[in-house]
């Protein structure tokens, strides 16, 4: 064949495909990725950065736990005035807003409440600010906010050789990043197939899969990924 699509799909971040029997390759082949499909659905809060600690009286704590998902700043603060109340305080209690001057968070604290950002797996990383414990008043971040911890997915498949990455050798195909909000469909077409060169004669099988930018599993949390690559043979 001189030239002919695969097409992979799966409910995960990593899809495998078994050819029964293997494709051999007469010749020598490129392959570059012809689109792919999936959801906006990988969180930014999950169990690593999901907790939060609170105190209405100044003297018990209470440990609050945020489901993970795609949170913005207003979502972490209804969902946190939310539980305030289910606590037994009210809304205006604790509230969190961005300031979008300086990409910093500005929390308010009334009365008696107190938030200790010490506990582990805390938002702070999230909200910008410092393991330590915050009382009454007008709080600003001591760091900007780090709402979107993706900033690039990388494609990767096992049959080219390595690009690099950070200097590290990695069998990256292609990079890109919604230009969606969180919940759509991500739909990538390249406008310019960009090939490169398969590292094996006999495909038996096939894997592919997705990363962040620190070459972290992304969590696609059940969602359906479908890749389609297009191989072509560069000697007939």
């Amino acid at each position: 064949m001189a030239s002919f699509y695969i097409i992979q799909s799966g409910e995960n971040a990593k899809v495998e495909t078994t050819f029964v029997p293997s494709l051999e390759l007469e010749g020598s082949y490129e392959i570059a990725l012809h689109s792919l499909e999936t959801y906006y659905s990988f969180p930014n809060v999950d169990e690593k950065n999901n907790k939060i600690r609170v105190s209405l009286d100044g003297t018990s704590w209470s440990d609050l736990t945020f489901a993970v998902g795609c949170y913005e700043h207003k979502d972490i603060n209804e969902e946190l005035q939310r539980q305030l109340v289910v606590l037994g305080g009210k809304k205006d209690d604790i509230i969190l807003k961005p300031n979008k001057n300086t990409f910093q968070t500005v929390m308010i604290i009334s009365g008696k409440v107190q938030v200790d950002f010490q506990i582990e797996n805390s938002i702070r990383t999230v909200l910008g600010f410092n393991s330590k414990i915050y009382g009454s008043g007008r709080h600003l971040s001591e760091h900007t906010v780090d709402i979107m911890r993706v900033n690039s997915i990388f494609v990767h498949t096992d049959v080219i050789g390595s690009a690099y990455v950070n200097g590290s050798q990695t069998p990256v195909i292609y990079s890109f990043f919604p230009d969606i909000p969180p919940g759509g469909k991500i739909i990538v077409q390249p406008r310019v197939l960009i090939y490169l060169p398969i590292s094996l004669s006999v495909i038996s099988r096939l894997t592919s899969w997705l990363t962040d930018q620190h070459n972290e599993a992304l969590n696609l949390r059940g969602e359906e990924l479908t890749i389609k690559y297009h191989l072509r043979c560069i000697d007939r």
